[in-house]
């Protein structure tokens, strides 16, 4: 007697890849597997099997990424983030847009990745706008020596001093950065006692 193996109904995960599947598609890929039942449709359908069992590892590995890089990302804050964090930073971005532009996302999981590379851009931003503030400062600063200055140049040098108390005040620094910071201050200062000096003469 034949006994007949009635083939798994795979209608639902037509067309799947390992490169669009998503985690919507979890329930429906779980169905096949679980119609699957005795030993000889497994020997059967073992392509199918496999099939799907690939299909549910690219969702964990989609499911995975994300979290490893949303996780990574909360470490850091926009008021503390540094420059030694940068390239760190750098390679979650590009990660997020790796993920991104594949199609193994729900709406809800490109949501929480569109959040975290806005997160991701601003605190890049906070770096790349304290290093742009310590270069100026360096710069402005650089024009100015004890001998030379004038009382013309207070204010330039009082608006300076505010920039550098400004980064000193807050948590952005590396301490190679504080340090170059708290010279520019020593010099800031320094100019304009020599400023004071001259006018109390």
């Amino acid at each position: 007697q034949v006994k007949w193996i009635i083939a798994p109904d795979t209608s639902k995960i037509d067309g799947l890849t390992v490169d669009n599947v998503t985690s919507a598609d979890e329930d429906a890929i779980r169905e096949v597997l679980d119609s699957i039942q005795t030993d000889a449709a497994k020997r059967e359908w073992a392509g199918v099997i496999d099939y799907c069992e690939e299909l549910l590892d690219a969702i964990k590995n989609a499911a995975n990424s994300l979290s490893d890089i949303l996780d990574a990302l909360n470490a850091y804050d926009i008021d503390t983030v540094k420059s030694s964090d940068q390239s760190r930073i750098e390679r979650l971005d590009d990660e997020i847009d790796k993920l991104l532009g594949a199609d193994n996302l729900t709406d809800e999981q490109r949501e929480a990745l569109e959040a975290g590379k806005e997160k991701a851009d601003a605190l890049l931003g906070r770096i790349e706008d304290v290093a742009d503030m310590m270069a100026d400062i360096t710069d402005r600063l650089s024009k100015y020596e004890i001998p030379t200055v004038k009382s013309t140049d207070k204010a330039d040098i009082t608006d300076i001093l505010g920039d550098i108390n400004q980064l000193l005040g807050g948590d952005n620094l590396t301490a190679t950065e504080r340090a170059k910071m708290e010279i520019a201050k020593a010099k800031a200062q320094a100019l304009l006692r020599r400023i004071q000096d001259a006018y109390d003469q």
